[in-house]
């Protein structure tokens, strides 16, 4: 999922000549809140970073299983989901980051349900037990851990505060 992500995210970059918003949606999730794209839109107006709402599966926002994020974070940093992750602890990056940089809201009033089986809502089928299986856990918890504690981390999080302070500027002009 993480190369998919970063190749959409970049040819949808290299078609829009002003700023926008990119967000990632898992097609287990169900928008529950009328009108939750305007409240989120006008949040990442107002303040540039990262904004995700209530998946009903992580009730106090542990994780954003999905996200939706200023574009100019995604062109500092040069992709969208840790590109050495696979599939899982894309949602830990993204919390990582705008925690780091005093970026990111949690809408608990927005809800935008995880239907995954894991919580009882949706079936396991052959891609769920893959993307979920011990050695998918293993390879993207390492990965993510690599990215955390190492140098790594640090230099993203200087791209996306430069990255907010750029939105910040354009938005006061």
């Amino acid at each position: 999922m993480s190369a998919a992500l970063n190749a959409g995210a970049k040819d949808v970059l290299a078609q829009w000549p002003e700023e926008r918003v990119l967000g990632f949606v898992g097609d287990d999730h169900r928008f529950r809140t009328p009108g939750w794209d305007d409240i989120f839109l006008e949040s990442l107006n107002d303040r540039p970073g990262f904004v995700y709402g209530n998946d009903l599966f992580w009730k106090n926002g542990e994780i954003p299983t999905q996200i939706f994020m200023s574009a100019g974070i995604v062109k500092k940093l040069g992709w969208m989901a840790l590109p050495t992750a696979h599939h899982l602890y894309l949602d830990n990056t993204w919390l990582e980051l705008g925690q780091a940089t005093g970026s990111i809201r949690y809408f608990a009033d927005v809800v935008v349900e995880h239907m995954h089986p894991s919580g009882g809502k949706g079936q396991w089928d052959d891609q769920y037990r893959k993307n979920n299986s011990e050695a998918m856990y293993h390879h993207d918890a390492t990965a993510f851990a690599e990215w955390r504690d190492g140098e790594q981390f640090m230099e993203d999080v200087k791209r996306v505060r430069q990255a907010l302070v750029q939105k910040q500027r354009v938005n006061a002009a």
